[in-house]
């Protein structure tokens, strides 16, 4: 599965990268992060779906997964992003001490 998580995930970026990318849906925002799913036309495998956390205190976008641009690829996508939501609404629940789980 080393399309789901890249091991790259959060390497340094050259400062003149600019990631270009249409927005599909925004499975979440937690604090400064939202949790984006876009297409890419220009990978060398064709059109994907990629989950890309946005950190806009960094002005930032990292791509943590990417799938086919196809159904079974969509659903995969859709699993992914809710899991990174609710990882980052435990991590700032265990920041502020709540532990109900509606926070």
């Amino acid at each position: 599965m080393t399309n789901v998580i890249r091991p790259n995930f959060r390497s340094n970026r050259p400062v003149s990268a600019t990631l270009i990318f249409d927005i599909l849906h925004v499975y979440g925002e937690v604090n400064d992060c939202r949790v984006l799913l876009i297409k890419d036309c220009d990978e060398p495998e064709g059109e994907t779906y990629k989950i890309a956390v946005d950190d806009s205190r960094y002005r930032e976008v990292d791509i943590v997964s990417m799938m086919p641009f196809t159904d079974n690829g969509r659903l995969v996508s859709d699993l992914i992003g809710e899991a990174i939501v609710r990882t980052l609404h435990a991590k700032e629940r265990n920041r502020s001490g709540s532990t109900s789980p509606e926070e």
